[in-house]
């Protein structure tokens, strides 16, 4: 004997299973990725069936961000509705610093649903965060040994403080990069 349930409204959306649509988006919730076992929210980002990340012009070929405001810096990725507040990073660096905990679902979507910034994009991914209140962080540590016997260590850490409606997130580093080179150069004087 089958059961029959009928839901309606945002009842429906609350039950909606991986991938259904809700009017012109589709949800994933976050159960959906746990088989991936992101880390980040890059992670989810990156696993969203058919979307591919464009982190917008923000990237030089030098790699420094060179744009005037922040409409150039649109990519097709919002948080929480809104456009990420910085174009001092990529949007991948800041997806990288939000733990894979915090998402609660996305929502793939026409960019005409997130303003001007993004109408003429065919797809825009809404990451929707939790607002529970709380400290989460991440430290890296790296060392590598040079063929001088030189030891280079590195260590980056980050931190989210959430409180309320509002999120701070923190992240230093030592930036210890130090280079050697090992070959020889042969040098040619044309003057004689």
């Amino acid at each position: 004997m089958a059961a029959l349930t009928l839901t309606s409204g945002a009842a429906a959306q609350a039950v909606a299973q991986p991938g259904a649509r809700a009017s012109r988006t589709t949800v994933y919730q976050a159960a959906f990725f746990t088989q991936y076992a992101p880390r980040t929210a890059l992670d989810i980002v990156q696993r969203v069936p058919g979307f591919s990340l464009d982190l917008g012009a923000t990237q030089t070929q030098q790699g420094s961000v060179d744009v005037r405001g922040f409409a150039g810096t649109a990519g097709n990725v919002v948080i929480n509705g809104s456009r990420p507040s910085t174009k001092a990073e990529t949007l991948d660096v800041t997806l990288a610093r939000i733990p894979a905990q915090q998402v609660i679902r996305v929502e793939l979507g026409p960019g005409d649903l997130f303003g001007s910034d993004y109408a003429g994009k065919s797809q825009v991914l809404n990451v929707i965060l939790s607002q529970q209140a709380g400290i989460e962080g991440e430290v890296t540590a790296a060392a590598k040994r040079w063929f001088s016997g030189y030891v280079n260590t590195d260590i980056q850490g980050s931190a989210s403080i959430r409180r309320g409606p509002s999120t701070f997130n923190f992240s230093a580093g030592t930036g210890r990069n130090r280079q050697f080179e090992e070959g020889f150069d042969n040098l040619t004087d044309v003057a004689t």
